[in-house]
Order: C-alpha cells, then sequence, then structure tokens
C-alpha cells in the first residue's frame, strides 16, 4: 500500500525547518570557511539562538499565516528579541557582519516559509542551503586526515656532508596572500599562520595533512584591496609565536580613517586548539601613510625571556621620506623589546633596515637583515647597539654604486657594529634556525638560513658553521622555490614555508643510496670499486671515463633509462649476464624507484 498525499506532504512540511535550523546554526562558518567545531562559542551560541528563534518564528508564522505574511513577520520579529537580549547578556564575541547576516537569513527564510510555494520547493531550496552552510564543515572533516590533493613532489638534494631528500607539498592555492609564518606549540604540534591570517594545523606523520582552525584575526583583506589593490602583498601577517598560554601576531595593521598604517603586535590566550579575544600589545609609530606601504617590514618576533619579547621592525623606507630624526623619535628600523608584564617597550638595536629573521639561544640573538642592492646581513645583537642603516650597508641603492644618506663609501662599516656576514649579491635572506636534533648529526649547531629570490643567489637554504661565533664555512643548499619561515620539527626534520602555499619538508637523503655507496660515487671522474654515478640517466652505458668496465657490461651497450636501469637493479646477473658487479640486487621495487629518482635527480642538475 502507497503512502497517501497528505502524508508525504507532512514529511516535506517537517523537512524544511529542519534543514534550515541546521542551516542557520553552520552558518556562522561561512564567513570564516571554518568548520563549525573550530568557531569560537560566541559565534556557536549565535547561530543556536537564530535557529531557535527560528523554529519558534516558523511555527508562529504557520498558525497565524491567515491573518497574512506582515503580522507573520512582525511576531517572528518579537520572538526574536530575545536573541539580542541573550547575545548582550552573555557578551558574546561574534563578528556584527555574521550576526547581520544571521537575522537577514532568519526573516528570508520566515518569509519564504510564508510564501505559496509547493512544499517540495521550499525543501530544496532549504537542502541547498544546509549544504552550502554545511560545507566549511564537511570539507574540514573529509579532509582533517587526508594526504593534499595534488601530489607531493620529491627532489633529492646534494650537499657536502649530506644528501637531502626534499619533498615539496601543496596545502592552499597559489594565489594565496604572500606572507605568514610557523609557530611551534609546547605540545610539539606546529601551527601554520599564512599572510592573509587563516590558521592550521600541521601533521607530518604521513606526508602533510592540515586541520584549520578560525583564529578570528582583525584583518580586512576585501576592504583593503579595494582600496589599494597594486600593494595588496604587502598587507599581511608575517610571524606567529607561542608565549605563556597565548599567541602572539603580527601584522600590517591599516588604520582607515586617517589612511596610514603601523606594524601592530596582538596577543591572544590560546589553548590550543581556540583562541580568546586579540588585544593590542604594540602599535609602531608615526602612523605611515598608506602610499608608501612597502615590504621592507620586519615583523618576526622572538620570546626573550618569561616576560619579555624582541620585535623586529623594518624602516618601510620612512628614512627617504624628509623625516628628521627619526631614528630617535620613531620605532622604525629597530628590534624593540616588550615587557609582557607592563606594555612597556624601549629599543633593544637600532639602524636595522629590514630585520626578517630573529632568533634567540640562551644569552645569544641572532638576526638576519635585508640589505638594499647586496649588503644582506648575519647579525649576533647586542643590547644598545647601532648597526648603521642607513649611514653605512656593503650593499648599494638598486641601480647604483653608492647610498643616497651615506656617512661611509659602500662597504665601510667603520663606527657601527659590524655584521658577521654580509652577502654579496643578495640572496633576499629571511627566517633563520639552529640545527639541534641529531638527524643531521653533520649540521648539528649549525644555522640554516632561508632566502626568498635575492638576485640570482636566492632559493636556498644557507648552513652556517659557526667557530667561536664566527662563520667559517657557509654552504649554499638549492630548494627551487623561496623560504619566508623555516622550523625544526621535534624529531628532526626541517619545514620550509614558501608563504604562498608550499610547504618543503627536508629529510636525510644518504639512505636512498645505501644500497650502492660502498661501491659507486657521485664526484666527476672519481672513479670507487665501480664507476661514478653522476650523471648515469641518460648515459650510454659503459661510458664513463677512465674506468676498466667488464666485457658484459661493454656488450650489454644502450643507453641507461629508467626501465633498464629498474632490471639492472632487481637482479644484476640476470639483466646482464657475467657483470663483475657483486650484488644480489635491490627485491623491494618500491626502493628501486626511489633509487632511480634519485639518479634522474641528481642527472638533472644538483651535482657537488
Amino acid at each position: 500500500m502507497g503512502s497517501s498525499p497528505g502524508a508525504t506532504s507532512d514529511r516535506t512540511t517537517f523537512l524544511e525547518p529542519i534543514l534550515v535550523a541546521i542551516g542557520l546554526t553552520l552558518a556562522v562558518t561561512l564567513r570564516s570557511r571554518s568548520p563549525i567545531w573550530h568557531v569560537s562559542k560566541g559565534l556557536l551560541v549565535l547561530g543556536l539562538l537564530v535557529s531557535a528563534a527560528y523554529l519558534v518564528g516558523y511555527f508562529v508564522h504557520r498558525r497565524h499565516a491567515q491573518r497574512g505574511l506582515l503580522r507573520a513577520v512582525l511576531i517572528t520579529m518579537l520572538v526574536s528579541q530575545p536573541v539580542m537580549v541573550a547575545i548582550w547578556l552573555l557578551d558574546i564575541n561574534g563578528s556584527r557582519v555574521v550576526l547581520v547576516a544571521e537575522l537577514v537569513l532568519l526573516f528570508l527564510f520566515i518569509a519564504i516559509a510564508g510564501a505559496r510555494w509547493r512544499a517540495g520547493v521550499k525543501v530544496v531550496i532549504a537542502l541547498v542551503f544546509a549544504g552550502v552552510a554545511a560545507y566549511p564543515s564537511v570539507a574540514a572533516a573529509t579532509a582533517r586526515h587526508t594526504i593534499a590533493a595534488e601530489p607531493d613532489q620529491v627532489q633529492y638534494v646534494f650537499t657536502n656532508y649530506t644528501d637531502l631528500k626534499v619533498t615539496t607539498h601543496r596545502i592552499i592555492p597559489d594565489d594565496s596572500q604572500d606572507g605568514g609564518a610557523f609557530a611551534r606549540l609546547p605540545d610539539g604540534r606546529v601551527l601554520l599562520v599564512t599572510g592573509s591570517g587563516a590558521g592550521m594545523f600541521l601533521d607530518f606523520s604521513h606526508g602533510i595533512t592540515t586541520t584549520p582552525i578560525d583564529l578570528h584575526l582583525p584583518l580586512e583583506v576585501a576592504r583593503y584591496r579595494a582600496v589599494k589593490r597594486q600593494q595588496l602583498e604587502y598587507y599581511r601577517v608575517f610571524d606567529a609565536e607561542y608565549f605563556r598560554r597565548s599567541l602572539l601576531v603580527s601584522y600590517t595593521n591599516w588604520d582607515a580613517p586617517r589612511n596610514c598604517y603601523t606594524l601592530r603586535l596582538l596577543q591572544a590566550s590560546f589553548d590550543g586548539s581556540s583562541v580568546g579575544q586579540w588585544n593590542t600589545v604594540f602599535d609602531s609609530q608615526p602612523c605611515v601613510k598608506l602610499e608608501w606601504m612597502n615590504n621592507e617590514s620586519g615583523g618576526r618576533i622572538a620570546v626573550l625571556d618569561s616576560t619579555h619579547v624582541l620585535l623586529t621592525i623594518g624602516t618601510f623606507t620612512i628614512e627617504y621620506r624628509n623625516h628628521p630624526g627619526w631614528r630617535d623619535s620613531s620605532d622604525y628600523g629597530k628590534v624593540i623589546e616588550i615587557d609582557m608584564t607592563t606594555g612597556k617597550h624601549q629599543p633593544f638595536t637600532v639602524g636595522n633596515r629590514n630585520p626578517e629573521g630573529l632568533l634567540v639561544v640562551g644569552d645569544s640573538v641572532w638576526s638576519t637583515e635585508n640589505g638594499p642592492q647586496g649588503g644582506d646581513e648575519l647579525n649576533l645583537l647586542r643590547r644598545g647597539a647601532d648597526y648603521g642603516w642607513p649611514y653605512v650597508s656593503y650593499g648599494t641603492e638598486y641601480g647604483s654604486k653608492t647610498l643616497k644618506l651615506a656617512r661611509k663609501p659602500p662597504g665601510d662599516h667603520t663606527g657601527y657594529t659590524q655584521p658577521l656576514y654580509a652577502w654579496l649579491p643578495s640572496i633576499g635572506i629571511s627566517n633563520l634556525i639552529r640545527i639541534s636534533s641529531s638527524l643531521f648529526p653533520q649540521w648539528k649547531n649549525d644555522l640554516l638560513i632561508a632566502s626568498l629570490s635575492g638576485m640570482g643567489n636566492g632559493y636556498a637554504m644557507f648552513r652556517v658553521r659557526l667557530v667561536n661565533g664566527r662563520p667559517v664555512t657557509i654552504e649554499r643548499i638549492p630548494t627551487g622555490v623561496r623560504g619566508r619561515d623555516l622550523m625544526e620539527l621535534p624529531d628532526g626534520p626541517v619545514i620550509l614555508w614558501d608563504g604562498r602555499g608550499r610547504i618543503l619538508t627536508v629529510r636525510p637523503g644518504d639512505y636512498v643510496f645505501s644500497a650502492c655507496s660502498g661501491c659507486h660515487s657521485f664526484l666527476n671522474d672519481f672513479q670507487g670499486i665501480g664507476p661514478e654515478l653522476l650523471g648515469v640517466v641518460g648515459r650510454r652505458v659503459a661510458s664513463s671515463p677512465g674506468y676498466e668496465y667488464s666485457p658484459a657490461m661493454r656488450h650489454y651497450g644502450g643507453v641507461w633509462t629508467p626501465a633498464r636501469l629498474n632490471r639492472f637493479l632487481a637482479n644484476p646477473e640476470a639483466e646482464v649476464p657475467g657483470t663483475a658487479m657483486d650484488f644480489p640486487g635491490v627485491p623491494d621495487s618500491a626502493k628501486r624507484a626511489e633509487i632511480i629518482r634519485y639518479l634522474t635527480d641528481i642527472t638533472g642538475g644538483r651535482k657537488p
């Protein structure tokens, strides 16, 4: 026996308010595009209150439908007043945009409920609304433990002490706002805050997985974009740091009424899963004209001790804007020491052009600083020291051989604190870390410095060996991507953030070649027991100069292709009967594939 039309209509009528109520609860996630379990408690309460008001209003409306839609809407408005009262009493910390949008949706769906449309049409509208509202939560739930959809890219990099396996992961689209940084949490987790203020936890146990968190940072990217489109890349988050059960974030603060900007440091309580109300700790002074906005910003944060943090502030080119006395009277071109208990601040160092990196290790404070055309610096900061900008530098103005405000010829640092090292040409120097784990035993206690683009010298990391506090060797390690920030994970791998959606993980790669390293090398024309393997993929068989091949290998002939290498590595004797290679082969096909990829990648140009 089939269902009666009336029963179907009742079920349809029942579905409509339920779907809309679910949608109104979840709609608070749409502005931040975060799952419901990551929104603040205030927004969650707001969604639930609006949903409850809708359900009451819906049934009131149905009861009074014969008296006209206007009267029903007026009754619903009275019913929704408890929502406003509850928001005031509970002091809900929610966006006003979300509040207005929720109330608009509330009355919209009350009006739809009273429209003389078929019940099925109303259910479809309610279903679409609930689906759109649920999308951030559903997407996050399905992606929480899923490796990024874009395939990882693996390359092998040859360095002086160890070979590296470098894996590139795409985690957000390429058009994301430049900037952002890693923050290490006390439990070992890594929080990434992107340049646009989005937050996500990173898990590196299986490739890389991301779990979003809504940080509610007060960046107004859309509003700023409408005012100053061509300089959007400079309006961004600079750094993030965990400090005493709170999160610190530095970013470009745009003061819309005055049409100027500052470098702002924010602090919010942070329990590892949600953030509280953001409070301003520091604003650079004076407020800089919007048309001067540029990338000489600084913004790096480091914890100095239990009550003080350091914040780097670039010059924002204020030195060229006819501001006499700016070195003494402004906060720009300095590293600032902030007392987090009292809020007071004072200069830690002065004469810093654009300090992009900051590292505190015991009593040592290391900094990296962008120079102009050349002259990127590694500095050991001393309290009260003057590092000379804009009066001295090892670099010059762009397109020139001089400095505009120089008191000394370029390259003469006399009278000011010298950098430990200056790069010529520039490397687009960025943040730095010190290697502390034993995963890279030959690198332990070395500094590792990221670079952005530079002038033909960037897209790399730089390993700095220190002896008695001075650099004695600096090794360039090509990565092929810019490095906005880097961090050493608790178990030793190094991660690199490019600022635009990609993360690199760097691990030792020597194990890949361990099956071959007893007999072969990668040095040009350097033969061991077996021939050198640099450039072997695509090379003619038995063609390495200076090596005596067996007759069987010479007879094998042809070119070493990945397919031939795979067969040879699986069983050398079966592929080349009579070969002098005394090796049983590599039975694991996955390991063979990785060895071949390694050989191919080294062949492709990453040579010692």
